[in-house]
């Protein structure tokens, strides 16, 4: 495998990376600062396009890696639009390879898997310090766009949270951050003319990216569910509870009646209006949160969602536009009152 300053090509490297967003997090209904949000960030090695990103309060995990890849990976066409971003991000498919540091905050051997399991190989790297946010600031620099970012951290102040910012500083909720991000990436970051591509990332990732080169999964239903998280909901008459929301749907309801008390669920945290529960097939249906739609006078059908496909290869070529334009018009994993 190359290394990162190697690359010959779209995706064949990916860096992934975290630093702090140097802007203060409200909440959304009290206003009641929350503190500098962690980015994870993915950068292609070659065209330094950014990938995809996730943001949380919390500082990174394998969830906030996990989630980055998701974001990266898919066609994000349907994600700009309900931000209101009018910006094309041309970036999707699977990376050939992801560097990871050594010392990152990931659980090593479940990301390892799960990266092996969809067709990515994990490359680990030493640090040369124990600081973190390098990669970023080598690759992009301090900003995203107009973004500032907080590249030098030190291991004591990862799990601090900044409960204080001066007057200066932005004060956003999440959601608007969000959007900022993505409308300062595809519209500034990756036009601008890059410090040492000599030209903007996105004039190099047209010159080099065709389509042959994109590879996306075959089953993209299949790809999320190996990157989310998963735990077990207590099963009763009302449906399945999980992280103190109630769920249902109508295969909730045959396992309620053949006697199950727990089942497994795979969950987005961006998202609790939805679970995906194991069947004891294998498969998963989508169950849905009363709490957030008390009213259900007709549930949809119950979708199965199969895992056989999870080893799958991958589609490229014309498939993969078809694959990517699925997946932005018609995901299960896009909120259904969207």
């Amino acid at each position: 495998m190359r290394k990162r300053s190697e690359a010959t090509r779209p995706l064949e490297a990916v860096q992934i990376d975290h630093a702090k967003v140097d802007v203060m997090i409200v909440d959304e209904d009290s206003g009641r600062e929350l503190g500098r949000p962690w980015i994870t960030l993915g950068v292609d090695a070659l065209t330094r396009m950014a990938t995809g990103f996730h943001l949380a309060l919390t500082p990174p995990t394998r969830l906030s890696a996990s989630l980055a890849i998701l974001h990266s990976v898919c066609d994000k066409t349907r994600w700009l639009e309900e931000r209101g971003v009018d910006f094309d991000w041309p970036v999707a498919g699977l990376p050939e390879a992801i560097h990871v540091d050594a010392n990152s905050f990931f659980g090593r051997r479940a990301f390892v898997r799960a990266c092996r399991e969809i067709g990515i190989e994990t490359v680990w790297s030493e640090p040369a310090s124990a600081r973190y946010g390098a990669h970023i600031q080598e690759l992009i620099g301090s900003r995203l766009g107009c973004v500032p970012l907080i590249t030098d951290i030190g291991p004591m102040e990862r799990g601090e949270r900044d409960l204080y910012v001066g007057p200066h500083a932005q004060r956003l909720t999440l959601r608007e951050l969000d959007s900022w991000i993505g409308a300062e990436i595809a519209g500034v970051y990756h036009c601008r003319k890059h410090r040492d591509l000599g030209r903007a990332p996105l004039t190099l990732w047209r010159k080099h990216m065709r389509d042959d080169l994109l590879r996306l999964p075959l089953d993209c239903v299949s790809f999320r569910l190996s990157l989310l998280p998963d735990d077990e909901g207590v099963l009763d008459q009302e449906g399945l509870r999980l992280h103190g929301r109630l769920y249902w749907s109508r295969a909730i309801a045959d396992d309620f009646a053949a006697g199950r008390k727990r089942l497994e669920a795979r969950y987005d945290p961006n998202d609790p209006s939805r679970i995906f529960v194991r069947r004891p097939s294998g498969r998963f249906v989508k169950a849905r949160a009363l709490a957030i739609t008390p009213t259900i006078e007709a549930p949809p059908p119950d979708v199965e969602l199969s895992e056989d496909s999870i080893n799958a290869s991958v589609v490229t070529s014309a498939t993969a536009i078809s694959c990517a334009r699925k997946c932005a018009n018609a995901c299960p994993f896009q909120p259904a009152d969207r």
